[in-house]
């Protein structure tokens, strides 16, 4: 959760490409369909291209592996710029998230009660931390029955 060296940038567009191929495999294993949306992102953002590829591989990874045995099992990920910051969106068809869970979704060793993966409950609350302390912010949209839509923002580079 360090804060960025000055002069980080980091390309959105190559951070998705990178962790598409690399999770596609996993993906398509698990019979998820990993799609990777034209991107709005047209400025870098202001942390370095390890950091910005382990936040988004938590939320991919994270939509692969909890996703659940709905009819359509798909995971996209999408980007854009707006007001000095790209939002990038992790979106999945799984079943959602219970109301009580998602207060604390982003704290240290929180994990859902019908999580069946191995998992310790890290890795959101890491998002959450690596994101804020590069001046971004967290949070989820969710929908029994539709799916859930993990995000990120973080500032444009200078």
């Amino acid at each position: 959760g360090a804060q960025p060296t000055p002069g980080a940038r980091a390309s959105v567009d190559d951070a998705v490409r990178e962790v598409a191929d690399e999770f596609t495999p996993a993906a398509q294993d698990a019979g998820v369909e990993l799609r990777v949306e034209p991107s709005r992102a047209g400025r870098d953002v202001a942390c370095s291209p390890g950091v910005l590829t382990s936040v988004l591989s938590n939320l991919v990874q994270n939509g692969i592996k909890y996703i659940g045995e709905g009819p359509v099992r798909r995971v996209s990920i999408r980007a854009a710029e707006r007001e000095g910051e790209v939002r990038v969106e992790v979106e999945d068809t799984g079943q959602g998230i219970w109301a009580a869970e998602r207060e604390r979704m982003f704290e240290p060793y929180a994990r859902g009660r019908d999580a069946k993966a191995p998992g310790l409950g890290l890795g959101l609350a890491t998002v959450k931390r690596i994101v804020e302390s590069h001046g971004g912010h967290v949070g989820v949209q969710t929908e029994m029955g539709r799916g859930s839509v993990f995000w990120f923002s973080l500032p444009t580079a200078a």
